[in-house]
């Protein structure tokens, strides 16, 4: 969530630079890139993000059929979901290693699997400190998609959630987070290819 984050706000200092924005003006973009996102660390936080990507992906794809359901019975007013839940990417199978990784892990210790419901009820809390009332909105939904991810993947005893279940309101904070992972990917992968930093 950190990365994604970071990279908005790259992207926002990014726009000021162009504008010739006096606050921004003896930052060095290429230093925040590399800080911000740990290039020259020995565990870039970029890996976090994909690895968060990922279960947000496999989340989707084990929700498509309620989200099917959801828009063929008017449920959800998006007439392009069913074109975007059919991209290659939900198929591919090296997209569900980090879910594999995760559920794995979890069966394995119930303390891991409450340690991950109680990191995300903190995280949920820690987001009603935020001071900025947008910043604090757009944390709530990343948060809440991540936990629907976790509900959908772990479940309460380990073996997934069911997401018929679930609330439409965390099925469209899934499909907000999975949004805002992309965009942060797409940003950082832009920014490599072209050398830039």
């Amino acid at each position: 969530m950190h990365t994604s984050v970071n990279c908005h706000i790259l992207q926002d200092i990014e726009d000021k630079i162009e504008e010739g924005d006096a606050s921004v003006a003896a930052l060095d973009y290429n230093e925040e890139f590399t800080r911000r996102l740990g290039i020259d660390t020995d565990e870039p936080f970029v890996n976090d993000l994909y690895f968060s990507y990922m279960l947000v992906l496999t989340a989707i794809q084990l929700a498509t059929p309620r989200l099917l359901a959801d828009c063929a019975n008017g449920s959800i007013q998006a007439p392009e979901l069913p074109s975007l839940l059919d991209h290659p990417i939900f198929k591919l199978p090296t997209t569900a290693v980090a879910s594999d990784a995760l559920v794995r892990h979890s069966s394995q210790s119930v303390p891991a699997l409450w340690k991950i419901r109680m990191r995300s009820r903190e995280m949920m809390r820690i987001m009603n400190c935020v001071q900025c009332g947008r910043c604090r909105l757009h944390g709530k939904i990343t948060v809440m998609g991540v936990s629907t991810a976790l509900q959908i993947l772990v479940g309460n005893e380990a073996c997934g959630g069911d997401p018929m279940a679930l609330k439409r309101v965390e099925l469209a904070a899934l499909i907000a987070t999975l949004s805002k992972f992309a965009t942060a990917i797409d940003y950082i992968e832009t920014k490599l290819n072209e050398g830039a930093v």
